[in-house]
């Protein structure tokens, strides 16, 4: 195990667009029991004091375990309800039904620059960058 984590560990030279990749890598061996968040953070702290660099991969790859337990304990917590319209709280919500508000969100027309921005890309290419999901929200 420990071999299998300095290794990927040691692949953090990637740049940051390669960088979820690496999470997924380490996502299956925390799933599967083999390591565990702690070890990984540790390691990676390790490899920046050893190679005395700090780069978007790491601090990714930290920002992205640290959202994975934040996630994993929210679930713990609030089970099922977090699917459900009201949330983790349950707080009641009056929604509106403003058709031509949504069709021009949906396009990209909704006179706000960056979720403007983030809708166009979706429409365009299909995708979204995981960092700018919420934007649109």
């Amino acid at each position: 195990m420990k071999v299998i984590l300095v290794s990927l560990v040691r692949g953090l030279q990637l740049d940051v667009f390669h960088q979820g990749k690496l999470v997924n890598l380490f996502n299956c061996c925390i799933t599967s029991c083999y390591c565990f968040i702690r070890s990984i953070f540790h390691e990676v702290k390790r490899y920046e004091q050893e190679k005395h660099i700090s780069n978007k991969s790491t601090y990714w790859l930290i920002f992205e375990l640290i959202w994975r337990d934040f996630f994993r304990y929210l679930c713990a917590k609030y089970g099922n309800n977090i699917f459900f319209e009201g949330g983790a709280i349950g707080k009641s919500v009056t929604w509106k039904q403003d058709k031509d508000l949504v069709e021009r969100w949906k396009l990209g027309f909704t006179g706000i620059p960056l979720v403007d921005a983030n809708m166009r890309e979706l429409l365009r290419t299909g995708e979204i960058q995981s960092s700018a999901i919420a934007n649109p929200c």
